[in-house]
């Protein structure tokens, strides 16, 4: 069996507080398929946000059953931040299943990112999924950018969509 793993990166960098958002029709079809928004400094640092096709129940092993869940996940190892979040994972309301899902990544301090999801019939109803210190995408093993707001050292926050 062949897997062919297509990637589509859109980037911005950051350089002031903001948030950021996008509205997501997504209709995956096999486990594991996700599309998500991520704060990268580097394939080590990394904090994200995705929704995953991840089976309904994993408690019952013989259940197949996919259904999309929201993943957040954090990759900060070698980040010199100490506190790193553990993984979570929940499952996307199944009011939301029809119309497109809003993910968002606020910078809503100098030292923490924070990811909601929403419907984005009800943009204003906020699902807050996960939040992580913004040391883990500065310094470690990439360059320094932290959440200064220089101009000179800014992160990069980006939309990462992989298909399968």
């Amino acid at each position: 069996m062949t897997v062919q793993i297509s990637l589509l990166l859109c980037a911005d960098r950051q350089i002031h507080c903001f948030s950021t958002a996008l509205d997501v029709f997504f209709a995956p079809t096999v486990e594991n398929e996700e599309v998500g928004v991520t704060v990268f400094l580097n394939q080590v640092q990394n904090i994200n946000l995705g929704i995953a096709m991840l089976p309904a129940n994993s408690a019952n092993k013989t259940d197949s059953t996919l259904k999309p869940h929201f993943r957040f996940l954090v990759s900060g190892l070698v980040s010199n931040e100490k506190d790193i979040p553990s993984p979570f994972v929940t499952s996307v309301p199944s009011s939301w299943s029809q119309d497109p899902i809003r993910l968002i990544i606020r910078a809503e301090n100098e030292t923490h990112y924070s990811f909601f999801a929403a419907s984005s019939s009800r943009p204003w109803d906020l699902l807050r999924i996960g939040q992580a210190p913004a040391t883990i995408v500065s310094g470690g093993a990439g360059p320094f950018t932290s959440m200064r707001f220089s101009p000179s050292y800014p992160s990069l926050c980006a939309v990462l969509i992989i298909y399968y």
